[in-house]
């Protein structure tokens, strides 16, 4: 599968997909930093974001949100599609974004499993033809490697279609 076609398949597997009740990055920034808002305050952070298509969310914003951790299972559901396009188009070691989304990937995770059953099979594949195309390409650093390495053996495997 070419990297085009890769990258076909996550918009296709993805497509619709909006973050309804999840929590947008803003809401993941003020968990992250511990702010004391009300719970208006606090739903009102959500009209700052794009949560209807994940397409035209600002990469730069995912670049910069570091809270990948704080994701709902509706969050990761609407921000991996758009992360998995930047993270084949552009790898970059050691960024936080890069490092929580790899870790997001590892099913060994305690949140691994909420996460993981709000995705549809369509998009299980998908996934794992992102960390296995991304594992082919030998340019991650050792600990990114292990940890895709890891996942993929562990879980990944089971949806990744020839």
């Amino acid at each position: 599968m070419t990297e085009l076609d890769l990258k076909q398949l996550i918009q296709q597997a993805f497509a619709g997909v909006q973050l309804e009740r999840g929590l947008s990055l803003c809401q993941l920034e003020a968990i992250d930093s511990r702010h004391e808002l009300s719970p208006q305050e606090f739903a009102k952070l959500a009209e700052k974001d794009v949560t209807s298509n994940w397409q035209e969310v600002d990469k730069a914003d995912l670049k910069n949100c570091e809270c990948y951790a704080h994701m709902d299972a509706q969050s990761f559901h609407y921000y991996l599609p758009a992360l998995l396009l930047m993270i084949l188009e552009n790898y970059e070691a050691g960024e936080m974004w890069c490092i929580g989304l790899i870790s997001s990937l590892d099913s060994r995770q305690a949140s691994a499993s909420q996460r993981f059953t709000v995705l549809s099979d369509t998009q299980k594949q998908a996934i794992a033809h992102a960390i296995f195309h991304l594992l082919e390409l030998n340019n991650l650093n050792h600990e990114d490697q292990k940890v895709l390495q890891r996942s993929a053996d562990h879980y990944w495997h089971q949806f990744k279609s020839s």
